[in-house]
């Protein structure tokens, strides 16, 4: 038996105790080039190139998508239309391949957002707006508040000032009584003192 047939009766033995087991994954078997004989090598070798061909491709598709993107931005802007050309989906799935580890070879779908460039500024001008509305509406009440609050101590002065005038009028006679009464008093002290002077 060569070397070959050896490694091919081991993989399957071991993929057979992982299938009888249900609740376990199975084994990646990693094989190093110093097991594997020539013609496997070469087939490891076209593996690799074609992984690297792969991403390659999918790196390719992703700046194409950018290019589209910008000639369709550049006839809107030609054409002066109102909005951006429509896409069903702007997030697209591009397939790479990632090297796990040596001998284990993971397909994956990495995702691309044409346009998330523009929803994240379109997102910050919402923001924004918002912003400045709750602002506007902010130094609106309170000039209003201040507004009333100077109209209120406005009508509180004038209606000091124009009292009614019966309020007036008691007022000066008070202040007219007080007055005359002084003089009142300070005439008969003057006339007490005349008198005691002769």
């Amino acid at each position: 038996m060569n070397k070959h047939q050896a490694m091919t009766k081991d993989i399957q033995a071991v993929e057979s105790k992982s299938s009888s087991c249900q609740g376990i994954e199975p084994l990646h078997v990693q094989l190093h080039r110093e097991q594997l004989p020539q013609k496997c090598d070469r087939t490891w070798q076209q593996l690799a190139a074609s992984t690297e061909r792969i991403n390659q491709l999918s790196a390719e598709l992703e700046a194409a998508l950018y290019d589209l993107k910008e000639i369709a931005c550049d006839i809107r802007q030609q054409q002066n239309l109102p909005r951006m050309p429509d896409f069903d989906k702007p997030a697209l799935a591009i397939p790479y391949i990632y090297c796990k580890r040596p001998g284990l070879f993971v397909l994956k779908a990495k995702t691309v957002d044409l346009f998330a460039e523009e929803k994240a500024a379109y997102q910050l001008a919402q923001q924004l707006r918002h912003r400045t509305k709750t602002r506007l509406k902010r130094s609106r009440t309170m000039s209003l508040a201040h507004l009333s609050w100077k109209l209120k101590k406005f009508w509180q002065k004038l209606a000091k000032q124009w009292q009614s005038p019966s309020d007036r009028r008691s007022k000066e006679n008070r202040v007219k009584i007080n007055l005359s009464s002084a003089a009142k008093t300070t005439k008969i002290e003057n006339r007490k003192r005349f008198v005691l002077q002769r």
